[in-house]
């Protein structure tokens, strides 16, 4: 909204910009938010305490004055370099497994918990839990973190694959979306990962999971390379982002699978889940997808919009 407000208007001289603020130390947040909780974004900020009212009020009145007449079209994040190394979902999992006493604390673990990631992993024979510590060498990478399982059980609900479907997802990791798609739909799935040790343990993963199938793996592949560098497969047309990279990582693949419609037209669809206004308003405004579903998370939506799948199908 605040780019294309600013391209709309730009020539009659408005200037649109957004602020986008991370934990604020309001009194409701101090009120309501158990100390365990604020130490946990605490960890996470790049500095070393949390914002206040007047961070926000200072930074609007900026971009309203003459100072900011050649800012526009932006959202200025005001949160502390929260989102540089944000907490995960795992994180909370386990201040959530810690305390159980709380009113808050149960609602956290009704929402966030849904089924115990240990259950779905023994009945599927794999090993998914945790995420990257580290940051990658590259700052176009993003750490990974599975998706929730409560999450995909959600998805599925409302977007069901179909068995000839083929599904990539890129920055699978150790391959819980690519197993869980199988077990469910028998679909065929592609996990692309760059670092060696989730490709490593995606495979014994693989192995681990047949195991339990007579069937072969065909159907299944992993492979490790950047994501820029998959080669799409004519079969491929689900494709699948936990906004595992930026923007411009994502351009190029999006440039990919149009080039690959090019040779061979079918339907494509596109599943972000927690995507990043860059990649929707890439989507939205420079190519031929357009929004088909979006798939709500109860009780984590309405508090953060980011929290849900979008669905991007391609016009032809």
């Amino acid at each position: 909204m605040t780019r294309y407000l600013a391209a709309q208007y730009g020539k009659d001289h408005i200037r649109c910009n957004g602020v986008a603020p991370g934990l604020i130390l309001t009194p409701a947040a101090k009120n309501n938010m158990p100390q365990a909780v604020l130490d946990i974004f605490g960890e996470f900020n790049a500095l070393p305490y949390h914002g206040e009212a007047d961070d926000i009020g200072y930074t609007v009145p900026f971009l309203a004055s003459e100072e900011s007449k050649f800012i526009t079209g932006q959202t200025i994040q005001v949160e502390g370099g929260h989102y540089i190394v944000n907490p995960s979902i795992s994180d909370f999992y386990d201040y959530v497994t810690r305390a159980k006493s709380t009113p808050f604390i149960k609602k956290m673990k009704q929402v966030h918990i849904t089924m115990e990631v240990k259950n779905y992993d023994e009945m599927l024979n794999i090993r998914t839990e945790g995420e990257q510590k580290k940051f990658n060498d590259s700052l176009h990478y993003h750490r990974y973190e599975p998706t929730p399982y409560s999450a995909l059980e959600h998805l599925f609900k409302e977007y069901p694959l179909k068995r000839n479907d083929r599904i990539v997802d890129f920055g699978c990791g150790k391959g819980r979306l690519n197993f869980l798609i199988h077990h469910f739909y028998q679909s065929s799935v592609v996990g692309v990962e760059m670092n060696e040790n989730f490709y490593k343990e995606a495979i014994e993963n693989l192995n681990g999971y047949m195991k339990k199938r007579k069937n072969d793996n065909n159907d299944i592949e992993f492979h490790c390379c950047l994501a820029e560098e998959y080669d799409i497969d004519k079969q491929d047309n689900h494709f699948y982002f936990f906004n595992p990279f930026s923007v411009q990582i994502f351009m190029k693949i999006i440039n990919n699978i149009l080039l690959s419609f090019e040779k061979g037209p079918r339907q494509i669809e596109l599943i972000l889940y927690y995507a990043s206004q860059d990649y929707i308003f890439f989507l939205e405004n420079q190519t031929a997808f357009e929004l088909k579903n979006e798939v709500i998370l109860p009780g984590l939506t309405e508090s953060n919009p980011f929290e849900k799948f979008v669905i991007y199908q391609l016009l032809y």
